[in-house]
Order: C-alpha cells, then structure tokens, then sequence
C-alpha cells in the first residue's frame, strides 16, 4: 500500500516545479532590514500581502535572456522593521526589540505565522468554497451534455456523491496534513534509514486513510480495499473501475471504452480557462479568508514544491533560537506557503536572542560578571513586564548586594541574588 500514489506521481514528475521564498534580515542597531526574495508565480493574494507590507518590488533576472547563466525572474521586497509588533508579508507579525535592565540587555527577535488562524471559520468558508465550485460544474455539464445520455448520472454523482464526499474530506485531509506537520522533519531525523522509515510510515499512513475513506463511502468494494491494502492491485485499474461504478455502467460491458470516451469529454468541457474560472470561484465564495484561498491553492498544486528559507545574520551567535546557526546566520525552513500557515500546519514562532551583560553594573553588585547567557535574557524579559513596584523590589535587592561587597573584595554569589530579583518580579507578586 506505500506505492499507492506512485504511479500518478511518476506519470506528472516531469512538469513539476518549485516555488521559493528567500529572506534574508540583517540587523542595524535597533533595525532590521528584510529583504524578500519570491517567485512571480505565486498565488496573487501572496504578492498582494507583500505589496500591501512593503510595497512595490524590483525585478531581477531574465528567463527570456540567451545568456545560459541568466537567473529566472524573481521579486524583490524591501523594508525595515523596529519594536515589538510589526507585519512580515507572510499574514504574521514580527518583533525586534532591545529589552534594558540593570543587570544587562538582551536584543530580542520573534517572528510568528498562523497564530491569528481562525480554523472553525476557515473550515466554515472551505464548505461554501466547495458548493460554489459544485454548482459552477453541474451548470458546465448541463450546457455541454445537453440531452447527452451521460448528462444525468454525471449530475446525480456529483450531487449525491462527489459534494457531500468532498466536504468531508477536505476536512479530513486538512488534519492529516496538519498533523503531519508535527512529526520530526529531517533536522532530527537526518536523512538516513530513519528518515526513509519516517516518510514511509508517514505514506502509509495516508494512503490506509484514503482507502478507509473510499471504502466506507461505498466508492470502493470490500475486495478492492483488501487487494490496494496488500498491494496486490493496480491503483490506476482500480479507480477506473470505481469511477466506472459510481456512474452506473455496465461493469460486464464495454465499461473501459464508454470511461475512455467520457473523460474525453470531460476534457473538452473542462479547459484551462474554465478550472481558472472555477478557481476564482472558489476565492469569491471564501471571501475575505486570504489564508484559506492561499492553503487551497498551495495544497491542490500537487506538482508545485514550496520552500521558505529565513537567514539572520548576526555577528556573533545567539544565546538561544530554535533555528540553526552557522556561519555568521540563522537559518529557519519552511515548505508550505508561509500565508497558509495555521492551516496547512500549525502555528510557529521564530526565535532568537542575545544577551549581553552590563560589566559596571554586575560588578558592583556581584563584584564579578555572573548573569549571561539564558539566565540574562530571562532577567531582562521578566524586568520588562514587571510594574514600577517590582522593579523598585528587585532594585532594592541589587542595591544591598552591591552595598554588602563594597570595599570588601569579595564577590556575591550570582545565582542567589538573581533568584531574588526574580521572585520579586514574578506576575505573582
């Protein structure tokens, strides 16, 4: 069963391709300056947050050159962010802020997609997406099909079956995929024998759902769920004759020919222009559910790969993130439609932060420089809600350890005094 989708995945491989998002941030003081790298192909509500966030961009490269190293045309966005709550061009928010306290600073950056998702909603407006996209089609084949035989069990199947069949199963696929997202992806697993066993336990695991699925929705027969479980069947033989079935053929009749003709027909019907057609359709009918008209795309575009790589450059490495740093950067990925993210997987946040001590301040109090690293950025970010009130405690608590070592040469011991500074500046007090 884990070569289900083989054949129809070989078959389109060769008009596969791919959509990039490069961004690349580095810091000036208390701004950083993003520059946005994409693909002119992507869906027009994405180029339309990036226009809205950072207005038009410049163009770069020539497919149509004759010069064979000219790079493909892509976008260019540019702008500069400062403070704790700004857009990002993706649908999320973003913050670059010095947090000061007596102890040291710590500069801070935080960027998250999807956490403004509203699921139920989108979920909601996917049904009316599909509804309208079932009308517009039964409205194409009473006009094509008129008086065509074929016409009226193509219509009762795709009222009684295909639409009702649809719904649910957009929402079912919505969560496999969603929570496909959590497993590890190839920074944990590497790309061994581990990664390889992930990836097919991974297609397995969709490919039982779909059976599952099609065989109690009556589209696949007991025999046929059992032959594509244990991989003894032709997928593709298959689901011809499921497809044959649902539009009541004669099944000990010339079936094969009759489907043969019929998705010609289909195809004559169902042109370029009318699937655009239906694709406007449904962004009409999710109205203003950008996200949710950018998760349909990305995740219908079967032959279209997506990668987001966000670089930071920073001169010295983070005290913490949850990116990777090497080489003078941060690097975090992404492989689906940032704008989508929150439905086509769960909300994230990237991190990084750098602390650095304030040396006068420390060795007054401590007579040593003993907060860094984590414990400091903790520090300041805790100073930074605290009330004018814990402050005052926390700065009393400072004030004594630094009058007990005065003139004495001995130094304070770091941890005991932070303890207290940061009992007085927890929420709970």
């Amino acid at each position: 069963m884990r070569r289900l989708l083989a054949p129809l995945l070989a078959s389109l491989s060769l008009t596969a391709c791919s959509l990039h998002y490069d961004v690349t941030l580095i810091p000036e003081g208390d701004q950083l300056h993003r520059s946005t790298s994409v693909s002119p192909e992507l869906e027009p509500a994405e180029l339309a947050e990036l226009r809205h966030t950072f207005g038009q961009p410049t163009n770069r490269g020539d497919a149509n050159s004759n010069n064979q190293k000219a790079e493909p045309i892509r976008l260019h966005f540019f702008g500069s962010h400062a403070g704790p709550d700004w857009t990002d061009g993706f649908g999320g928010r973003g913050s670059w802020k010095t947090y000061d306290s007596p102890l040291g600073s710590t500069r801070c950056f935080l960027e998250c997609l999807g956490g403004d998702t509203s699921a139920l909603d989108d979920m909601l407006a996917l049904q009316n997406g599909i509804d309208a996209v079932a009308a517009d089609i039964g409205k194409e084949l009473r006009t094509h099909l008129q008086g065509d035989p074929m016409l009226r069990p193509a219509i009762r199947l795709l009222n009684k079956r295909i639409t009702p069949d649809s719904r649910d199963a957009a929402v079912l696929g919505w969560a496999l995929m969603f929570s496909s997202k959590l497993l590890p992806d190839k920074r944990t697993t590497g790309t061994g024998p581990g990664r390889d066993r992930l990836q097919d336990h991974i297609q397995s695991r969709l490919q039982e759902a779909v059976i599952a699925f099609l065989w109690q929705r009556n589209w696949l027969t007991a025999s046929e769920a059992s032959l594509l479980s244990a991989e003894l069947a032709d997928p593709n033989d298959v689901m011809q004759r499921m497809v044959a079935r649902a539009l009541d053929f004669d099944m000990d009749g010339p079936w094969e020919q009759q489907l043969e003709a019929f998705m010609e027909q289909l195809q004559k019907i169902f042109t370029d222009k009318v699937n655009d057609e239906l694709t406007e359709t449904f962004i009409n009918a999710v109205g203003s559910k950008t996200r949710l008209a950018v998760a349909w795309a990305a995740t219908t575009a079967f032959l279209t790969n997506r990668s987001v790589a966000i670089t930071l450059k920073s001169d010295s490495a983070p005290t913490t993130t949850n990116g990777i740093w090497t080489n003078g950067s941060i690097l975090w990925e992404l492989d689906t439609a940032p704008l989508a993210v929150g439905l086509t997987s769960p909300p994230l946040c990237w991190s990084a932060t750098w602390a650095e001590p304030d040396v006068l301040a420390q060795q007054r109090a401590l007579g040593h420089i003993g907060i860094n690293g984590e414990e400091l950025v903790a520090f300041c970010l805790l100073w930074s809600d605290a009330s004018d009130s814990q402050r005052a405690a926390a700065t009393d608590i400072i004030d004594s350890y630094a009058n007990t070592i005065r003139g004495t040469g001995v130094q304070a011991i770091a941890k005991d005094m932070l303890a207290e500074c940061c009992r007085s500046l927890s929420p709970q007090n």
